[in-house]
């Protein structure tokens, strides 16, 4: 927990819109760098998008790019497009790039990104 500043994800003074936020209990970003759930939490994600399309949001975003690893349960879930991740937007950019290019990706830990590769390459399209 921490005080969001406006800019962050967290704060609803970072967007020009109507936000609405849901925060899925159990959730830590401890589990999120492991990329599983407990079974708990898996029933508190889901009930948290369908609250939240049930409140009329348009979108569903997580808030770490650790999540990532919960983009295609979320897609399952969710009638709504749903972007858990800034990673989802990496086939965009890729395609701005010549194919032999490489793309950086900074994370807050690379040991807990790396087991996630396989999620990140089949199911988000790059």
């Amino acid at each position: 927990n921490y005080p969001p500043a406006a800019g962050d994800v967290d704060s609803p003074a970072s967007f020009g819109y109507d936000v609405l936020f849901r925060v899925c209990p159990g959730l830590t970003f401890e589990m999120a760098q492991r990329g599983k759930f407990t079974e708990a939490v898996e029933r508190n994600f889901a009930e948290a998008i369908k609250y939240l399309e049930l409140k009329g949001a348009s979108a569903i975003t997580g808030d770490c790019g650790f999540m990532m690893a919960f983009q295609v349960l979320a897609r399952k879930i969710a009638t709504k497009p749903v972007f858990m991740s800034s990673l989802v937007q990496c086939p965009i950019i890729a395609a701005a790039f010549d194919p032999k290019d490489m793309i950086l990706i900074l994370t807050a830990n690379g040991k807990s990104l790396k087991p996630q590769k396989d999620i990140l390459l089949n199911s988000c399209g790059f």
